[in-house]
């Protein structure tokens, strides 16, 4: 084993500056957005949100975010509504290896999957607790969070909460309606950061613009701003990513559109070709530095899971002016 070597005190500052750098941010692991954020990650202390429709890929990138941190040595808390332990166990296993998510899962059944995976998850992923809840409350966040902690090798430094709406907050009836639960479930997000000074992520729901419009509502095509986020709360949040597919464009499906300007729908047809199996992923905001507005085009690789950025410089500019609109 080599043992890395320096030829002055002030290589030695400069390692240490950057260890530092690195200790106080976790990346996303994604280089166009990681570019954006001050240190190059969110900050701990931290609150971010990934913010996109239904059917999107919400759950998916925050999995790759989680498969990211684990690779990079943090310790990781996952508090899943939408799947169950074994469901995200799957799921990771087949982004962390390039595995089949049905093929795991149909093995398991089977009982012929190869254990040597599981194996090689568990020692791979033993810094990561996942937990179920069905409607948590922040007490429960509080007791998982130490729990881990107790068990892991080191402490948690990302919470994983998918997604926003399921928390249950001690008195919900004290809320009039979900724009006053949405901001008061946000700033008990941040203050959970800032407290354990760990960085938060949850996923919430896009759409509060033109919902009764269903020829203007988004369907998870259009550019994502921190406007759109369903109930509010972008107050609290340091960070907020947005997640877009244009080849979910329901005049693709229109048969009515299609049938009355065919050459309309053939030239949208031919438009959207390109980003089939691709999602775009901006800087909505960004409390302590620039918004990526148009953001950074990622392929799926719906086979595993996985989420890539395109190219390793494959950004919009910071103001927006380049992109997939």
């Amino acid at each position: 084993m080599s043992i890395k070597t320096y030829d002055s005190i002030e290589q030695v500052n400069e390692w240490a500056r950057e260890a530092t750098i690195r200790d106080a941010v976790i990346r996303t692991g994604y280089p166009g957005l990681d570019a954006v954020l001050q240190g190059g990650g969110i900050r701990r202390g931290q609150c971010a949100c990934l913010m996109a429709r239904s059917e999107v890929g919400k759950s998916w990138l925050a999995l790759n975010l989680i498969v990211n941190a684990i690779r990079d040595g943090h310790s990781v808390v996952f508090s899943s509504q939408e799947m169950t332990v074994a469901e995200v166990t799957n799921r990771l296993m087949a982004i962390h290896f390039g595995l089949d998510p049905l093929m795991i899962e149909q093995k398991k059944k089977e009982g012929t999957f190869n254990p040597s995976w599981e194996t090689r998850y568990r020692n791979d992923f033993r810094n990561l607790s996942v937990y179920d809840y069905t409607e948590p409350t922040f007490d429960d966040l509080g007791k998982a969070i130490q729990l881990h902690d107790a068990n892991a090798e080191s402490p948690c430094g990302l919470l994983v909460q998918d997604y926003s709406d399921y928390m249950r907050l001690e008195r919900d009836d004290r809320y009039g309606n979900s724009a006053q639960k949405a901001n008061a479930v946000a700033k008990r997000f941040a203050q959970l950061a800032k407290a354990r000074n760990i960085v938060v992520v949850t996923l919430v729901q896009t759409g509060r613009q033109n919902e009764g419009d269903s020829n203007k509502r988004d369907h998870g095509h259009v550019m994502v701003t921190k406007e759109a986020i369903m109930y509010g709360g972008e107050q609290a949040f340091g960070v907020m990513f947005g997640i877009w597919r244009p080849e979910l464009n329901p005049l693709l499906d229109d048969e009515v559109y299609a049938r009355t300007d065919p050459e309309g729908w053939t030239a949208l047809q031919a438009d959207l070709a390109p980003f089939k199996n691709t999602a775009f992923v901006n800087v909505a905001k960004n409390r302590y530095g620039p918004s990526l507005r148009k953001g950074i085009k990622v392929d799926l690789d719906w086979s595993t899971g996985r989420w890539t950025q395109a190219h390793a410089h494959d950004t919009a500019s910071q103001d927006g002016s380049d992109g997939p609109t």
